[in-house]
C-alpha cells in the first residue's frame, strides 16, 4: 500500500507501552501538500449544476502483515484526510481546523483495491500540525494493539504532495 520510500530519520513511529502510539511525519511545507484535483458534480441535473474541482489532503501510516503483496495486500492503517475546493488555498489555520475535526481510527484493510475489514476506535486520538510536521497520537490498548497486530519492525508513511503525487517514507518502529 504505502512503502516505496526509503528509511527516513525525519519520520518516526514510537510505541510507549501498550497504550500509546506516536507518529511523526517528515517535515513538508503545507503549501506543497495535496493530491491531484478531482472533479465532482453537484447533486441535481448535471446540465444545470457546475462541476467543481476538489483537492484531497491526506496523511497515513501503515503496518503490513507478513506475506502481504500487491494483489493480496493486508495492512493496518491510520489516516487523516479531508477535501477542499481546488481554488481554496490551504493555510495553516485551515490545516489546523481540518486536523481538529479529524477522527483517527485504526483500520484493517486487505485486497486490491484495499477494502476495510475492521475499524478500531482509540480511547483518545489527535492529529495536528507541528510546524512543518504532521503528528498523530493514539491512546488505548485496543487501538495500539490493533495497529501492532502485524508485529511490524517498521511502518510506512505516505502523504499527498503536489510535485510527486504521493510521497512516502519508512521508519523503524521504536518500542519504549
Amino acid at each position: 500500500m504505502a512503502g516505496g520510500g526509503g528509511p527516513s530519520p525525519a519520520a518516526r513511529a514510537t510505541v510507549r507501552g501498550q497504550q500509546r502510539l506516536e507518529i511523526v511525519f517528515p517535515a513538508v511545507a503545507y503549501d506543497v501538500v495535496g493530491c491531484e484535483p478531482a472533479d465532482s458534480v453537484r447533486t441535481g441535473l448535471p446540465s444545470r449544476q457546475p462541476v467543481e474541482r476538489f483537492r484531497r489532503y491526506q496523511w497515513y501510516v501503515t503496518a503490513e502483515f507478513p506475506g502481504s503483496r500487491d494483489a493480496d495486500v493486508h495492512f493496518m492503517g491510520i489516516y487523516a484526510a479531508f477535501w477542499l475546493p481546488d481554488g481554496v488555498p490551504l493555510t495553516p489555520a485551515r490545516l489546523d481546523s481540518a486536523f481538529a475535526a479529524t477522527q483517527l481510527t485504526v483500520d484493517e484493510a486487505a485486497g486490491e483495491p484495499p477494502v476495510t475489514r475492521d475499524v478500531v476506535r482509540p480511547a483518545r486520538a489527535r492529529a495536528w500540525r507541528d510546524g512543518a510536521r504532521v503528528r498523530f497520537t493514539l491512546e488505548g490498548v485496543d487501538a495500539v494493539g490493533a495497529f501492532l497486530r502485524p508485529a511490524p519492525d517498521s511502518v510506512s508513511f505516505a502523504w499527498c504532495q503536489r510535485d510527486v503525487s504521493t510521497a512516502s517514507a519508512t521508519a523503524l518502529l521504536e518500542r519504549r
